[in-house]
Formats: structure tokens, sequence, C-alpha cells
């Protein structure tokens, strides 16, 4: 919408929109479509790739063509594979890219700060935060410094994508919404909730 928007054709857009079928990747997208009067006509049960796959597959595709947003630093290779498979079509976009070199000054003081307990959580809201966190660590020989920091920080996690993450490296999550509402307002609840007895000292999203 934004680029539509630059463009001075967002009117156009958003009737095109309207045309083709909508299927949204847990309730995120739903809420954005909701924005501009649009409705995903299916929401995926499980808000990953695979769920994608799962939902797709009960769809005729073939002769159809798909448009795909992807996500960073993600092997999408599987879900266009079983969107092809099917006999669709398939367009991706990558509307956004983190810079690995952007903000490590930044992650490294924050590794400090939990390794000093003075951060009362630490909130991931996608898999791609737990990489970076991990990846800057490594290449500033702050590893360890970040295990112990993280071992005394409580870790929140927005869904089970973040959390099965964070479990590939090893560790774990202490706060997660309630009721699979995977998105920030219950994460903050959450948060709100299991840090309401503590003093607060700082929380970093990062």
């Amino acid at each position: 919408m934004k680029v539509a928007r630059r463009a001075g054709c967002d009117s156009e857009f958003v009737t095109a929109l309207g045309k083709a079928r909508k299927f949204a990747r847990g309730p995120k997208p739903g809420r954005a479509l909701r924005e501009i009067g649009l409705e995903p006509q299916v929401t995926t049960e499980k808000p990953t790739s695979e769920g994608i796959a799962e939902m797709l597959s009960h769809v005729d595709l073939h002769g159809h063509r798909l448009g795909l947003q992807l996500y960073p630093d993600k092997d999408h290779a599987a879900l266009i594979g079983a969107i092809t498979a099917q006999g669709a079509e398939v367009d991706t976009v990558l509307p956004y890219v983190y810079d690995a070199k952007v903000a490590d000054a930044n992650i490294v003081t924050a590794i400090e700060e939990m390794t000093r307990g003075a951060i009362d959580a630490i909130a991931l809201t996608s898999s791609g935060q737990v990489r970076r966190l991990m990846d800057v660590a490594q290449a500033h020989g702050r590893e360890d410094e970040l295990r112990a920091g993280l071992e005394r920080t409580p870790i929140a996690s927005v869904g089970p994508v973040v959390s099965d993450e964070l479990k590939l490296h090893h560790l774990r999550t202490d706060i997660y919404p309630a009721n699979e509402a995977y998105f920030m307002k219950p994460l903050i609840s959450a948060m709100a909730a299991a840090l309401g007895k503590t003093t607060p000292r700082n929380a970093r999203n990062r």
C-alpha cells in the first residue's frame, strides 16, 4: 500500500486486490486487509510456511497465477515447490530484508545489559530476530555472554515459529500469548501478566 500510494495508484490497487482470492498467513495479514476494506477468503490455522502449503493443498491451483510474499532469511524452496507441484505459476515478492550490518552496536549493548540483569524481558516477534541475535553475538565473540544473559532474562515469544527457532538454538520460551493469538497485543498482555509482580528495569524488543 505504501508503494501504491507513492505511485498514486492506491485505489486501483485495492480494486485489483479485491478481485483476487486472498489467502492469509495467520491473523496479521487479515487485519491489514481489513484496514483497506477487504477480507481474506481463507486464513491458515498455523501461521507457518507448512500451514500455507497445507491450506493451498485443498485449493485447485492448476493453471492459476499466485502471488507469494516471502519472509527474509528463510528457505522458501519447499513452499514454492509445493505450490508449483499443484500446477500454479508463482510470482514471489520480498518486501523487506534485514541489513545485517545495521544496529550491531545496539544489539551488543542489549547483550551486555541482559548479562548485568538490567533487562526485565526480551520480546521476540520473528524468527529472524532470534537468528540476528545469535549472528551478532557470534560475530562479536559474545555468544557465551548472550546465553548467560538469556539465562537470567525472561524470553517472550510471539508464537510457535519464534519458539521453534529458539529451540533450534537450545533456548527456551518463558512467556507466550494465550489462546493461540500469535500477534503483538496478546504478547504484550502475556508479558504484562508475567512481569506484573516484578520491579521494571527495562524491556527489549530486538
